[in-house]
């Protein structure tokens, strides 16, 4: 008689834990259903114009703050004298001090930029003319914060 009770407790046990199993499986299954079937948060989307003076051999800089595969649409330009530019980004976090998206010369730019990772991404702008020059940067996309490093 109390090795059928001791086989029954057993039974019992086994019969509970394997209910928890299902239950569990059921639950997590359901969740994962869930949170599949949820749109993804949107991102974050910012506009900005700056203008910034520049001195003759001056040089200046604005970044964005974005994550990997965010996209900013912008547009620079100048008043009209030509100015020596590099766009690139960096990341303290991820320890890359610098990464180039182009360089070159110009009195206007428009294009969207793809951050290549987390970071701050952005525009260096020097003056090589023999007079001031104003450039206003357009911004658009998906950024949390913009900077002016003078």
């Amino acid at each position: 008689m109390g090795e059928i009770k001791v086989s029954l407790t057993e039974e019992a046990t086994a019969d509970r834990a394997n209910a928890a199993a299902s239950l569990q499986i059921e639950l997590s299954e359901a969740v994962t259903a869930v949170t599949e079937s949820l749109p993804l948060a949107p991102k974050s989307e910012m506009s900005h114009e700056k203008k910034i003076t520049l001195a003759p051999n001056q040089g200046t800089e604005i970044k964005v703050t974005m994550t990997k595969g965010s996209k900013v649409h912008y547009v620079w330009r100048t008043n009209g004298g030509t100015a020596v530019f590099d766009q690139h980004g960096d990341s303290k976090e991820l320890k890359i001090n610098y990464h180039s998206y182009s360089k070159g010369t110009g009195q206007m730019r428009e294009g969207v930029l793809e951050a290549a990772f987390d970071g701050d991404h952005g525009w260096f702008w020097r003056n090589r003319t023999s007079t001031p020059m104003t450039i206003t940067l357009k911004t658009e996309g998906e950024y949390t914060r913009i900077r002016h490093f003078k």
